[in-house]
């Protein structure tokens, strides 16, 4: 006998008035049950913003609004401009739908460069999950996301699971990326607005005139929150921004900015140190601006070669540089901010960083901020994984091998095989390769894992204890946490590759924090390793919702262990670490800490060993 199938919908309308809400109305059929099916259709809700009405729909029991507007798009005049904020629209807004990304290069899941460009520059949008229990005053979770601040969006990200479970209002923000959110130049610092900017308390001038276009697009959409996000629930007092990598790095901008906050708590995962992406001053964004503009001469046809291009240049009032500029399309810009020439092809374009312009980002590197007493007091967690370098060194492990061999007659690691073929180990790429095959002696696996090591804990140096200490040694008060992710593989005998040669890598993080079903690379997460995972996973997330509700991760009556605050004192606790078992979680807290002359110590030695004297000649890395 078939069952009658009966569809149900509901639709709310919400209505704000500025921060008021004035009318809930709800309808909904009547769902009976016998022998009736009854299927759930996405619901919808309608909210109204500043600047209009958006409705929105269910996603996994969570409220969503997709692409949301928070500033006009930044095209024509408005390239290269301060955000501002988005023009009021007549009607209902569908935001069920993601918006397009920022322009920017389509990158593989192992982060290799393609040659091709998505997006539009129209993009400044922001995303929104709510859960459907739908009260008033939640804790709000700002989410920025990485990706060298060249790539990435905020349709990567799903918050209904963090929103549900936390009850709390998570949002995800898209910034202007590469060139056209991180560039400046003589001609483009020439605007003279006198009138000052509300929402950042300066001249409108040194706004427009910054060259930190994205983080400023962050600041704004913080600001957007501020005005909007009690009209979805949230409670615009109790605002946290997190953000990965890239992200991270943006987050401390905003720290260490003199401009207004807007927010009440950091959580910042994988900060990039100096040696990544390190501030860069006017005059090294200039030097880079001017190769892109070369390259833009060049790919135009109006001269040969760099020399003449710069010849060019040189000739060009700002006026002239400013409307050719302008003139470019974006994705020709951000090809000849990639290698100068704009021509097609695979290259990578380096990480794009902020700007020390002296408004936006005041300072040379966040602990000389930190030191100085210049950054906002709020609390803070601040960790990342415990092999960040992992996922980069098969990256550029053709390319080093490469020019290894040819200033030094070395092979490294010795064979046919680079790191990049640890990828065919893992069964990520064809053909299907052992790790014996391409690390063939002891001598070659003993010095991926060293280098890989060192690089890493370069990396928890610059990004995690450096900073932390900054902070504890500027304000003892001040609470900040540290944590250390290391699960690789949760005990799974079959991923024994994926530990020793990827394992708690750069990014590995994020879905335990976001509770996503899958890695980075849709890998590692099997039947096997499940039921300690999801543990891992429910754990990590309780933590961070407790710290965007009270300040503090630990939990109220969840039965999980202390999280200490970082204790600047020899041997007192430092980091939380992260990892699990098959069947559990994993928690520890750990008193070491990584001191620089120490970790150059270890680096020194690393260097001396015949074997790598070669490769440590011809690829520093930063270590």
């Amino acid at each position: 006998m078939h069952k009658k199938v009966k569809f149900c919908f509901q639709q709310v309308r919400l209505i704000a008035a500025g921060m008021a809400l004035l009318s809930v109305l709800f309808w909904m059929t009547g769902c009976t049950g016998g022998d009736e099916q009854i299927v759930f259709l996405p619901q919808e809700r309608t909210i109204s913003t500043a600047f209009g009405d958006v409705r929105g729909t269910t996603v996994e029991e969570a409220w969503v609004w997709k692409g949301i507007p928070y500033a006009k798009p930044p095209v024509g005049d408005l390239r290269w401009m301060a955000p501002v904020d988005p023009d009021p629209w007549a009607g209902v807004r569908d935001a069920s739908q993601p918006c397009s990304e920022c322009v920017q290069q389509v990158y593989s899941p192992q982060w290799f460069s393609q040659n091709v460009f998505i997006g539009s520059e129209d993009c400044l949008y922001l995303d929104i999950y709510a859960p459907r229990t739908w009260t008033k005053n939640l804790p709000v979770y700002v989410y920025i996301h990485g990706g060298s601040n060249n790539f990435g969006s905020a349709k990567q990200y799903n918050g209904a699971e963090i929103a549900k479970r936390g009850n709390m209002i998570v949002v995800y923000v898209q910034y202007r990326l590469n060139a056209m959110g991180f560039l400046t130049h003589p001609s483009l610092r020439e605007n003279a607005a006198a009138a000052i900017n509300v929402d950042a308390g300066i001249s409108q001038a040194a706004l427009d005139n910054s060259g930190n276009y994205g983080i400023l697009d962050i600041m704004k959409a913080l600001v957007w929150v501020q005005n909007n996000i009690a009209a979805f629930g949230g409670d615009p007092a109790r605002v946290v921004v997190g953000g990965q990598s890239a992200g991270a790095h943006d987050i401390m901008c905003l720290l260490t900015s003199p401009l207004p906050a807007n927010f009440r708590g950091v959580f910042t995962q994988s900060v990039p140190g100096p040696d990544l992406m390190n501030v860069r001053t006017l005059a090294e964004s200039d030097a880079w601006t001017n190769t892109t503009i070369d390259g833009l001469l060049i790919r135009g046809g109006l001269a040969p070669d760099a020399a003449a291009a710069a010849a060019l240049r040189a000739g060009m009032t700002n006026a002239q540089i400013r409307a050719f500029l302008k003139s470019q399309p974006a994705e020709l810009v951000a090809r000849c901010r990639r290698d100068g020439t704009g021509a097609d092809g695979s290259g990578t374009m380096a990480s794009h960083t902020g700007i020390r312009d002296g408004s936006v980002v005041r300072d040379a590197s966040w602990v000389d901020a930190i030191a100085a007493g210049n950054y906002h007091k709020v609390p803070v967690v601040n960790g990342g994984t415990r092999y960040e370098w992992k996922n980069f060194a098969p990256l550029y492990g053709a390319a080093m091998k490469t020019m290894v061999f040819a200033q030094t007659g070395v092979n490294i690691p010795s064979g046919t095989y680079s790191w990049l073929n640890l990828w065919n180990v893992i069964g990520f790429l064809p053909p299907a390769l052992t790790a014996d095959q391409v690390l063939p002696l002891q001598a070659d696996k003993d010095f991926y894992q060293t280098v890989t090591d060192l690089r890493s804990r370069k990396w928890r140096l610059n990004g995690v204890d450096d900073i932390n200490r900054a902070l504890k040694a500027n304000d003892a008060a001040n609470p900040v946490y540290g944590f250390i992710f290391k699960w690789a593989g949760g005990g799974d005998p079959a991923l024994e590759d994926f530990k020793n040669y990827f394992g708690a890598a750069h990014s590995m993080d994020i879905p335990f924090f976001q509770g996503q079903p899958s890695d980075s690379w849709n890998y590692s997460f099997t039947a096997v390793n499940q039921a300690g995972r999801i543990a891992l996973q429910e754990v990590m997330m309780d933590y961070l919702i407790a710290f965007v509700k009270t300040l503090n991760p630990n939990p109220a009556a969840a039965g999980l262990p202390d999280w200490p605050q970082w204790d600047p004192a020899a041997g007192g606790p430092k980091v939380m670490t992260f990892d699990a078992t098959p069947g559990a979680a994993v928690l520890a807290v750990e008193n070491t800490e990584i001191i620089a002359a120490d970790l150059d110590a270890e680096i020194a030695a690393a260097k001396g060993v015949p074997f790598s004297a070669a490769w440590w000649a011809c690829t520093i890395q930063g270590l």
